[in-house]
């Protein structure tokens, strides 16, 4: 578990200053000629053993399988879509791998554990606030159909979730034949994907209860695991998804970021995973706050901060249906991120108190028994239980359209998000999931549309709001690509390159991209939304008055800060505000003053 402890060493601007500092003091003539994260860094400096990932310059290395070899050292274990295999290494063993033309970097293969934190004796609640019973009864989805990877600490069969839907186990830590979850965690977070709520009317079931779960066991019994671990699963996700139709993973998993985004092996193997059209969903961390109660920017994990990821923060959703009062839960880690500051986390979804299945006789069962609901489920905290919101959601929007990309249903779901008040992008992302939105504008694009063209049905653009729990969940409208957050865009209604499995999201395109009504052709006719006209919902036979001020929202934070050269203020609605209580945590040392230090390091010795 990532819990906060009180070892921050710094706050305010004083912290970015540090940070800034510490990196670059760290970069030596190592670091010149060959890649190497920060933790490697620090055992090239001062000694000891560490298990690395060795990135190779090609695939030669790696054609041994296991018996990869480079020079004296021994690889543990090969990946063959990240080039890379695992090791266990001194200071100068690095030092040789450092020396040998195969070797382009090397990264610390560093523990994982999943992202839940504040283990609390309070009422729970489930995952209808997120819209997603009103989707299923509205629109007739229920994820059948879709097969949902989720990589974890295994899954217990369940009466909400039966072996018969486990369509495919993997147990990387034992080799077990047979699915099972001595940690309990992955059951949880399964549950809140896919668990019909048989155990419970319903009450407690899943988002998408109809979809199929591949169960990829690679947390141990404790709920640590290792980033090699995990390399494993992505791999065997890429070798297996047309075979078990897997379009969703889902990682409520990760480790603070020790290296940029294009180098960290973890981060790049989600991108390729991503490529193949399957939907990434990764919790953002819980690393939100310090030992003080202070905000804490800066603190997204890996591989949340891959931009083809759909990187999912934690809601408090108040016990409440009505989303009015919902905000974000104080330990939901924030942006942007280390090294490469992009804007994430991309939405929120409830992640506090939430019930999901219980598996009986687990680690987390026995020694929390307090927080069990019933006979069959239990109640956790974190972004691990809202990454699988959004991995369910993603299960209802391509059993509503099979022919969607992944990058088009992330998109939706940043699309009609609902911004959430006084709270900034960096907290949020594009706002709280609104799964009823999502599944009806996914209903309506037409994937074979044109390039360039308008996509979605009818003859004028959807409504930008849904009614929920008697509430109006008003659409964003927004979509982050990279550092930068483009609001009141219209692009979502057109089918773009920017939907392509194959483009790197966030790169390609550079400010003069069009975005919004510039993409539409001028010969169709829209229907433009001003004050005080009001629009029929046609699926819900419902009359609605919008407002511009209810449709069109940029972030509106006045304070702009300078990250390293970057200046974030009011330039192309990417505006995000740190109040006075606020700190920034960007150096190894700030990060692990942020985690349970014995985890984060276990291993360096």
């Amino acid at each position: 578990m990532m819990r906060t402890t009180g070892n921050f060493l710094a706050r305010g601007c004083r912290a970015l200053v540090f940070g800034t500092a510490v990196l670059a003091l760290t970069t030596t003539a190592y670091a010149e000629q060959k890649h190497v994260d920060s933790v490697v860094q620090r055992v090239l400096e001062q000694g000891g053993k560490l298990p690395v990932i060795v990135r190779l310059r090609d695939d030669a290395a790696l054609k041994m399988g296991k018996e990869v070899k480079v020079g004296d050292v021994q690889g543990h274990r090969a990946f063959g879509h990240a080039r890379a295999f695992s090791a266990k290494v001194d200071h100068k063993q690095l030092r040789e791998l450092l020396a040998s033309d195969d070797v382009v970097g090397i990264s610390y293969d560093a523990p994982v554990t999943g992202n839940l934190l504040g283990l609390t004796t309070t009422t729970g609640v489930s995952v209808e606030s997120s819209g997603s019973k009103v989707a299923r009864s509205r629109y007739k989805v229920t994820g059948a159909g879709v097969n949902v990877a989720v990589i974890d600490s295994g899954v217990q069969p369940h009466t909400d979730l039966p072996a018969s839907r486990i369509v495919a186990w993997v147990d990387f830590v034992n080799g077990k034949t047979t699915p099972y979850d001595d940690y309990g965690h992955g059951t949880h977070v399964a549950g809140i994907i896919a668990g019909s709520g048989a155990a419970s009317s319903g009450k407690y079931a899943g988002v998408a209860p109809s979809a199929g779960i591949v169960a990829l066991k690679v947390l141990r019994a404790d709920g640590s695991g290792s980033t090699s671990t995990v390399l494993a699963a992505l791999e065997w996700v890429l070798a297996n998804h047309a075979r078990y139709n897997i379009r969703i993973v889902n990682l409520s998993l990760g480790h603070p970021i020790f290296e940029a985004a294009a180098t960290d092996p973890l981060v790049q193997l989600v991108e390729r995973v991503k490529e193949r059209g399957i939907l990434v969903a990764v919790a953002a961390g819980n690393m939100g706050n310090n030992a003080l109660g202070q905000t804490v920017y800066g603190t997204i994990t890996s591989p949340a901060n891959a931009q083809g990821a759909l990187a999912v923060g934690a809601a408090d959703t108040k016990y409440t249906l009505a989303r009015g009062d919902d905000t974000v839960a104080s330990f939901s880690s924030r942006g942007p991120t280390r090294y490469d500051y992009y804007t994430k986390p991309d939405v929120v979804a409830p992640g506090y108190h939430v019930v999901s299945l219980l598996a009986p006789g687990s680690y987390l069962a026995t020694r929390y028994a307090s927080l069990q609901v019933g006979s069959s489920y239990f109640r956790l905290n974190g972004t691990s239980m809202a990454a699988p919101v959004a991995a369910g959601t993603a299960a209802l929007l391509f059993s509503a359209n099979p022919g969607l990309t992944s990058h088009a249903a992330k998109a939706a779901m940043q699309f009609t998000a609902q911004r959430m008040k006084q709270l900034d992008v960096m907290t949020q992302g594009t706002g709280q999931i609104n799964v009823a939105g999502a599944v009806r504008l996914s209903k309506l694009i037409v994937p074979t549309a044109s390039a360039g063209r308008r996509w979605v049905k009818g003859s004028r653009k959807p409504i930008a709001a849904d009614l929920l729990f008697g509430e109006t969940a008003f659409w964003g409208r927004a979509l982050i690509w990279g550092q930068k957050v483009y609001g009141g865009t219209n692009s979502m209604y057109v089918n773009s390159s920017l939907w392509n499995d194959n483009i790197v999201w966030g790169y390609l395109f550079s400010d003069n991209i069009v975005w919004g009504m510039f993409y539409l052709d001028d010969n169709i006719v829209w229907g433009m939304l001003y004050d005080n006209i009001v629009w029929g919902m046609d699926d819900e036979n419902l009359v609605w008055g919008l407002t511009d001020d209810n449709i069109v929202w940029g972030f509106d934070d006045s304070t702009a800060m300078l990250l390293d050269n970057i200046v974030w203020g009011m330039d192309e609605n990417i505006v995000w505000g740190l109040s006075v209580d606020s700190v920034l945590a960007f150096s190894t040392e700030e990060i692990m003053g942020l985690s349970d230090e014995s985890t984060l390091i276990k291993g360096v010795k």
